[in-house]
């Protein structure tokens, strides 16, 4: 029987499900391989990163599917940062690089490999043909390595309690560099989102806390492996395209297009995006 609802999203509807569990319970207009490939991802991560929550199956309750799995302790990285008032910015950002370093540490050939990610969100994404091929061929050109990746590694989806960690939403893990999975931090700060908690639109103050969290994580995450914002930002038109294919909220997507319309521009193409 559902339970209490502890969150909501874009694509999902989260809810106690019994001692210590949850189901992550799909919305309606959802097929049910949207809750075959969060089971299927998230055992494989779970398997192989234990800071993932484990999964015990999946269940079909009035026409929608939801994934059962363990219920994260503690809150999310930004409801802690909220209720201190940003006091804690810095510490909380150094841990969030170091379990993705942690996660970037391991070797994979289980999840769907990033050429393979890429090229599915191509075909979801309202780009023409020409632009379609210059992106793959721009993707072949950057350093392919199989590590394993998140894609949405940020505040919302770290929960804390203590000393002990917890990563959600694994329903776009893949195999790939990690440098791929880093740029989406510099995506995700830059996406006018509605602030959850209020329902209003980002404000001055939120604006000048995502310019410093991204100032901060990149900060960190260069320090901790010597790559450069450069190397980083060379993944920002994949990233971008991968992010806008896998669906996103209305008031984000000219934002996203805009995004890849600068970084064709930058690299070379000059025909408009849409």
């Amino acid at each position: 029987m559902l339970g209490k609802l502890i969150g909501s999203g874009y694509f999902s509807d989260v809810y106690e499900y019994g001692d210590g569990k949850i189901i992550k319970l799909m919305k309606e207009f959802c097929p049910p391989q949207y809750a075959k490939r969060e089971y299927d991802l998230t055992k494989a991560a779970h398997s192989r990163y234990p800071w993932a929550p484990a999964v015990y199956g999946i269940e079909k309750i009035n026409n929608r599917y939801g994934v059962v799995m363990d219920k994260a302790s503690g809150r999310p990285v930004s409801d802690i940062l909220i209720f201190t008032g940003g006091l804690m910015l810095k510490r909380y950002l150094k841990l969030i690089v170091d379990y993705q370093l942690k996660l970037h540490s391991i070797l994979d050939t289980t999840l769907p490999p990033y050429e393979e990610v890429l090229e599915n969100n191509l075909q979801k994404v309202g780009l023409s043909e020409t632009q379609k091929e210059f992106i793959r061929k721009y993707a072949k050109t950057l350093p392919r390595l199989s590590r394993m990746c998140h894609e949405d590694f940020h505040t919302d989806n770290v929960v804390i309690k203590g000393d002990k960690v917890t990563v959600l939403d694994w329903s776009t893990a893949y195999s790939g560099n990690p440098l791929s999975d880093a740029v989406n931090m510099q995506i995700i700060m830059r996406l006018p989102i509605k602030h959850k908690k209020t329902g209003f639109p980002v404000s001055l103050v939120a604006w000048f806390f995502k310019v410093l969290i991204r100032r901060i994580y990149f900060k960190e995450y260069l320090k901790r492996t010597g790559c450069t914002m450069e190397q980083i930002n060379a993944f920002l038109l994949p990233a971008a395209v991968i992010r806008l294919g896998e669906g996103i909220p209305v008031e984000c997507e000219e934002a996203l297009y805009k995004m890849i319309r600068d970084e064709l521009k930058r690299l070379g193409f000059t025909q408009p995006a849409r």
